[in-house]
């Protein structure tokens, strides 16, 4: 007799239900179609934000490798200018050598290896 009852129920609100479950779908569809959109500009923004980062790395690349050659610069020049310094310390020691050996002293300066 329940059963009866249930099914003449079911029957007699047959629209009112299909309009039910026609407005829950599309809500879900809307709801789904709201958090699909969501995420898409979550991930568009991580995407910007991965690109600002990509951009950044590279400026600071660029920076170190600009200080890196200012660096050896630097440092050849500095080789330089000690090689400089070596040279006129071997003449000065070669000059020495010489009028020391000239004037007969026995005391002679060596040369840096």
């Amino acid at each position: 007799m329940m059963e009866a009852i249930i099914s003449y129920l079911l029957l007699a609100n047959a629209p009112s239900v299909v309009v039910l479950l026609l407005g829950a779908i599309v809500y879900a569809t809307y709801f789904i179609t709201k958090k699909i959109e969501e995420w898409k500009y979550k991930i568009k923004s991580i995407e910007t934000q991965g690109k600002d980062l990509a951009a950044k790395i590279d400026a600071i690349d660029k920076k170190i490798d600009a200080t890196d050659k200012k660096l050896m610069d630097k440092i050849d020049a500095t080789d330089k200018k000690i090689g400089a310094i070596e040279e006129k310390m071997i003449d000065i020691i070669v000059a020495v050598n010489t009028i020391s050996s000239y004037l007969g002293l026995k005391s002679k300066q060596k040369l840096p290896s």
